[in-house]
Parts: C-alpha cells; sequence; structure tokens
C-alpha cells in the first residue's frame, strides 16, 4: 500500500513473491513501471483508504512510511486488514516520533508549508497500537543513528549495533508493526 516507486515491490517479487503495488500517484506509479519488466508485478493507481480488492485477498499487506501522509490512518490499517487472509499478515513501516528522525522532519515540515512533512504525522508505539481495535502482535526497532553522525556506512553499523542495545524503543528512527489476522 502506497508503493510509490515500486522500490519495495520489486523486492518482494524477486523473493519469490507475486506482489500487486498500489498507489494514489499516477506519477509515482509511472516511475515504477519505467524501472524494470513489469509484466510479473501489477501496479494500480488507487486510494488505499478504499482498497479495489475482496475480503481476505492477500496473505501479506505492507506498506512502509506511507500512514504518516494520509488523513485517517485508522481506515487505511482497517481496510488493510479487511484484504488480509485469515493468518496473513499486515506489516507497516513508520518513523519514530520521539527519535532524531522524527523531530527533524517534524522540524521540516513545521519551518517549510511546502515541504512534503509539513502536514505529516508521526506516531510513537501507543499511538500505532491505537490505530486498531487489535493492537500490532509484534513491534521491531531500528535507525538509532542520525544522518550527520557518521561519514561512512561502517561507522553508522557500529553506532547502530551499540545503540540497539543502550537505546529505548521510542528513540528508534524506524519503527515496524506487525499486525496477524485470526
Amino acid at each position: 500500500m502506497g508503493c510509490g516507486t515500486g522500490i519495495y515491490s520489486y523486492w518482494l517479487y524477486e523473493q519469490g513473491l507475486d506482489v500487486v503495488g498500489i498507489d494514489i500517484s499516477k506519477n509515482m506509479l509511472d516511475v515504477a513501471k519505467k524501472k524494470k519488466d513489469t509484466k510479473n508485478i501489477t501496479f494500480l493507481q488507487g486510494d488505499i483508504s478504499n482498497l479495489p480488492f475482496a475480503n481476505e485477498t492477500f496473505d501479506l499487506v505492507i506498506s512502509n512510511i506511507v500512514l504518516e501522509f494520509t488523513h485517517n490512518p485508522q481506515v487505511i490499517v482497517k481496510e488493510a486488514l479487511r484484504v488480509v487472509k485469515k493468518g496473513g499478515r499486515l506489516v507497516i513501516g513508520f518513523i519514530g516520533k520521539e527519535s532524531t528522525w522524527g523531530k527533524m522532519y517534524h522540524e521540516k515540515g513545521k519551518n517549510d508549508p511546502t515541504s512534503v512533512f509539513a502536514h505529516a504525522k508521526f506516531f510513537n508505539t501507543d499511538e500505532i497500537a491505537q490505530l486498531n481495535e487489535t493492537p500490532p502482535i509484534q513491534f521491531n526497532y531500528g535507525l538509532y543513528v542520525a544522518m550527520d553522525e557518521f561519514t561512512t556506512i561502517e561507522a553508522a553499523r557500529e553506532l547502530e549495533k551499540d545503540r540497539t542495545k543502550t537505546s529505548s524503543d521510542q528513540d528508534a528512527g524506524y519503527i515496524v508493526a506487525k499486525w496477524q489476522k485470526i
């Protein structure tokens, strides 16, 4: 959901999955379709708050850093769970609200009304848990390093490794929530 230019759609396909990507932006979908051969991936233009699929269509629904830019994330989570098969999963990635990253993007939006972040809403784990009457069954956390704290990928990995052990989950720049449909 919110597949954008198809980065994860192509990756999931390369992992052996049948993939349908949906996004509201025709321009993003045009970029996705031009990247690689798309005959085995379906890209659809549509609103993720009103998915054009029957109940219990998919084993897995993924959305990554999308709900921050929507008007009613609760409706979207409910809609996503509607199209997940029993026993299937919904996995959503979020920018952590209390993290260095969340604060940086919040400031960008506050200081520039034309920024994509101007109307973004960031979430902490308590707020994510309240997006549906059934809370996620699992949270995973990462990205404890700010972009101005390192000069090489290796340095970032070392800092991340150390901070993963010592930082609070709420400090994570990236939070992944997983729901399982029973």
